[in-house]
Formats: C-alpha cells, structure tokens, sequence
C-alpha cells in the first residue's frame, strides 16, 4: 500500500493512494473517537513508552513525563542526542523517532483505522518535512521512517506536496496551457511556517522560492491565549494535570474562532480558584497574534519578490500569480485569512482540507499514474568558514546557494574545492542558514555542524584528539593537496568527503558523524 505520510508538530497527517482516490486515514483513540490524524506525542509512565494516541490519553496523569513536539527538537539537535526520560533513562533522538514511527506503523496495521494493511504488506511512504528544515531534520525524518519498516520511496517540502494536492484538485486538465503559471502556497501548521512559489507547467512543478519560520504555528497562538487566560484567573501556579486540562480547553475555545466571534469564554474551573470562566475579547487577543501573521506575511514578500523579473502587478501580487493557496490547520484561525484577504484580495484560497493538504498531496505523488514531476530547490544555504587574507579575517564560503535546483539532469548537486593547506590540522565550520547578510555572512536560522577536524600531515592521519592538538602553520609549498568534493541529494541532505590526495586518507561526514574512511 502506498501512502502519504504528513509528519507535523502536533500530528501526524496520513493519506492512502487507492487507484486515483486519496482519502485521509481515520484513527481511533483511546476513547473509541475516530479522528484524521496520529498525535504527534510521544509520553511516558510507570517505566514504559507511549506513543500517539496513547501517549495522548496521558495527559494530566500525575507523574507522567510528556514531549509534545519532537519534531521542534529536529531542528537543532542531532540524532544521538540524549533525551532523559523519567523512569526509562537517557534515548537518542533517531531512536525516539524511530520509535514513535514504528507505533504508527503498528496503528496502520491494527483494526483501529479505516484502512486495511496486512501484517506483512509492504508500506511505501512519501513524506514530508518543512521547507525551511535543514539537512540534520531531513535526515533524522528520512532514518526514523526507514527504520521503522516503511519503504520510503521519496520525500518532498510542505509546500511542494500542498503544490501537487492543488494541481489535482484544481488544475483539471495539467497539459493545458495557463495564463496564471505561479502558485504561492501558504503552509501555517501547528508549529511550523512555510511559504513557497510554485511554477506549474502541465505536470512539472518547479519551486522558483521558498521561506520559512521553524517556531512560529497554532501552539504559538494557543500560547499566547493561555497567558492571557492564566492572567485573568490571577496567575496562579497550576499543576501539570490542571495544566494539561487548561490546555486542551483553551485550544478547543481558539478551533472554535469564527469572523462574526467577539468574545471568548473559557472555562477554568479546573484551575480551582473559585471561578468558572475567564472572558477574553476577541479583538485583543488577535492583537497579540498579529506580530506572528505578520512574520508569515514577511515570509511570503520575500518568496514574492524572487518570482522572475518583469511581471505586472496586480495590487499585491503578481499577475501571473493564480493564487495564494493556504494550508496547515492553524490557516483556519480567522485572523490568519482576514490578513491576507486584507492585503491580496480574492486571490486567496484555502484548501477544503487545510490539515490535511499535504498529505494528500504526498499521496498522490506516490502513484506512478499520476506522473507529477516536481523539482524541489535548495530552501537553505550550505557552506563553511574559512581563513582570508592569510589569516587576518575570517569569511564565509557558500558551497551550495539556496534556491539552487537540487537535482540537474536527474544528478544530485556537486561541488569541489582544492587546495594546499596552511596548517597541519583543519577545524571546518560548516554551517546551513535561511539568509545570508550584504557582507555574505549567514545572518538568520543559522545551524552549525559539530565540529570536524581533519588531518592535513599523513603522521596525524588515525590518531585521536586531534581538536585538541595544537593548530601550527606549515609552508603550503610542502602540503599535501586536499579536495573537499560536496553532494546534495534530491532530499536535500548534504555529505561531505575530505581528502588528501597524495595519502589518498579520506573521510565522509554527514550531520553530526563520520559515515566512513
């Protein structure tokens, strides 16, 4: 069975490619409630694990240790990172995940769905990660699925799969030619924003642009009603089973929005201060989310401002602009659209199923008789730190340019650079970013590399400690040639090999290790 899978923050978004039909796949919960989606929780208690529904059905239980959004932690933490869970001890990050996907994997295969997986029928997955996510997150995602038995047979940006559900919905006959032949697709989730601009050409995708937000989504918005409601009942210390409880009720009352609601009544009798409501205007609480919708609507100039030069305009956007499509749940919170209504007019389009979008999308990616061809770009720039002037300053090299096509005539992205050191040890900085500054330095969404150390002296090459050796300078006249030749795959993962070429000593890096050599 093919599916689309939609890993997000607060859930998982799984879709079935059935012959030309898509449907969402319905969980059941611990209460026997069938919902279209797999919490994305993982929780523990009384020594064991809990994944999804389960670890759910958890919350408020005195004792019980919760992590909400692992998938936040993808961002900037790497796969071996220790999580110290109460009563089980320290697990990696890749383990967790692994872990977490294989309960959907068993959940897909229980009689608790409305799909029907064999035990031992292949799953082939499509899945997802955030535009903006940086090659640590892809390939901590990529891993997990694998390891979990899923066959994953591709994964695409947010943005791109929301592209393809669109083009299917909508674009009804793809070979025709269009007037309008962008996209910009507006992807607000539960933790993570996304904006990109499609160029659709029959059934070839092209992502000309994209941005992106890794901390900004509805749990954003959630917590800022929280505060505000924890204020109206005196700021009190809340337990975290009160917590839990306050919680739960203060997302359901914001899913509850609508344009024409001016008041919110939120109920918080369990915080036991004696009182059984808090009222919170509508309008002051938007006024506190607006700085959010706008860091979005920042995202999405920007991605604008990069579509080819010389279009008219057509008040705000673009001509050849068709649309602007939002998906994720958090585009149903109703100050999102009155923003962007605002600003662009009719041209804005909500998806008719706005959290599930994306999985629909992967899910019809996956079926080889619709022959979508989507070519992702670059969402972030790779490069590394370097000596300048010999030595006198430092300046940032760009290996691979963001809104680079990541595949070119179906061949991953390369680069190389040669050269005779000027030191018996090298210390790379790598680094991914979302921007670069005027000077070329990476100025925002920067992530790190651990630190590589490489031997230039065949007497260093197998030894241990070298980070703590001393760095000496040596006469590049008298240096072994060293190559640094780069990958990019069509995922957006990069790999690094760094070698000496007399010696002939190598190794490859990728993250946060060595993959050989």
């Amino acid at each position: 069975m093919r599916l689309g899978i939609d890993f997000g923050t607060t859930r998982t978004v799984v879709a079935v490619s059935d012959r030309g039909n898509y449907p969402l796949v319905s969980f059941r919960d611990d209460r026997g409630t069938w919902i279209e989606w797999f919490p994305s929780r993982i929780a523990a208690a009384d020594g064991e694990l809990a994944f999804g529904h389960h670890a759910d059905a958890l919350r408020g239980l005195a004792g019980a240790w919760h992590l909400t959004s692992i998938k936040r932690m993808l961002a900037h933490s790497p796969p071996d990172e220790p999580i110290d869970i109460p009563g089980i001890g320290a697990v990696g990050l890749l383990e967790l995940l692994s872990r977490y996907s294989a309960a959907l994997a068993a959940e897909l295969r229980s009689d608790a769905t409305n799909v029907a997986i064999g035990k031992r029928e292949k799953i082939e997955a499509m899945i997802s990660v955030p535009a903006n996510a940086n090659s640590n997150q892809r390939f901590i995602t990529l891993e997990a699925f694998k390891s979990a038995g899923f066959e994953v047979i591709g994964m695409l940006n947010e943005p791109s799969a929301a592209g393809v559900e669109y083009a299917h919905r909508f674009v009804k006959n793809p070979d025709a030619p269009r007037q309008k032949e962008y996209i910009a697709v507006y992807d607000l989730g539960g933790g993570t924003f996304d904006a990109a601009a499609i160029r659709i050409a029959g059934m070839r995708h092209e992502i000309v642009s994209s941005e992106g937000v890794e901390r900004l989504g509805g749990d954003d918005f959630d917590q800022i009603l929280f505060d505000m409601v924890l204020a109206g009942v005196g700021g009190i210390d809340l337990g975290p089973g009160v917590i839990a409880d306050l919680a739960d009720e203060i997302r359901e009352r914001k899913e509850s929005l609508n344009p024409n609601t001016r008041k919110l009544l939120v109920d918080v009798t369990a915080a036991g201060t004696g009182r059984d409501d808090v009222v919170i205007p509508v309008g002051d609480f938007y006024d506190r989310c607006a700085p959010l919708v706008e860091r979005t609507i920042g995202c999405l100039e920007r991605v604008l401002e990069r579509l080819p030069e010389g279009e008219e305009v057509d008040g705000a956007l673009p001509r050849s602009v068709a649309t602007i499509y939002l998906v994720g749940g958090s585009t149903t919170f109703p100050l999102v659209s009155r923003v962007l209504r605002e600003r662009y007019g009719r041209r804005v389009q909500r998806s008719p199923y706005p959290h599930g979008a994306v999985a629909i999308g992967l899910a019809v990616a996956s079926n080889p008789d619709e022959p979508y061809f989507v070519r992702e770009t670059l969402t972030r720039h790779f490069g590394v730190f370097r000596e300048a002037d010999a030595g006198s300053r430092v300046v940032f090299d760009p290996i691979f340019v963001k809104d680079s096509a990541l595949e070119r005539d179906g061949e991953p992205l390369h680069a190389e650079r040669r050269y005779r050191p000027a030191h018996n040890i090298g210390h790379y900085r790598f680094v991914e970013c979302a921007s670069v500054s005027e000077s070329g330095d990476p100025d925002f969404g920067v992530t790190p590399w651990d630190a590589i150390v490489f031997p230039f002296e065949p007497q260093l090459q197998g030894k241990r400690g070298l980070a703590r050796m001393a760095v000496e300078r040596r006469d590049p006249d008298t240096t072994d040639t060293i190559v640094e030749r780069y990958s990019c795959d069509a995922n957006g993962i990069v790999t690094v090999t760094l070698r000496a070429e007399d010696s002939r000593y190598e190794k490859v890096f990728r993250l946060a290790g060595t993959l050989g050599g």
